[in-house]
């Protein structure tokens, strides 16, 4: 089963999508932003995520704007079924229809 997720923001009549992360940008926001959005027992270790992203099992999301993280997710995929997982807004923007 293959996944193709597409998701497209319109606001102010400006769209933004939701971008496919590579491994240094999965880091940095890991370090800058889930280790602040996550309490530390719900969140995986760092090289444990980057091992389901290496082996397809786990595709990262951010939505960006001027490279500052407006919102990120992640979508893990096995045999059962899928996952959302991570979902999160940065701070400065919640409640502010993101």
């Amino acid at each position: 089963m293959t996944l193709i997720l597409y998701c497209v923001i319109i606001k102010n009549g400006r769209d933004k999508m939701f971008e496919i992360q590579n491994t240094q940008q999965i880091v940095s926001v890991y370090n800058e932003y889930m280790v602040l959005d996550f309490p530390k027992d719900e969140l995986k270790p760092l090289a444990h995520i980057l091992a389901m992203v290496e082996d397809g099992t786990c595709t990262f999301y951010a939505l960006r704007q001027n490279e500052e993280v407006l919102s990120y997710f992640s979508v893990c995929q096995n045999s059962e079924g899928l996952l959302v997982d991570y979902l999160a807004v940065n701070e400065k923007y919640r409640g502010q229809g993101i």
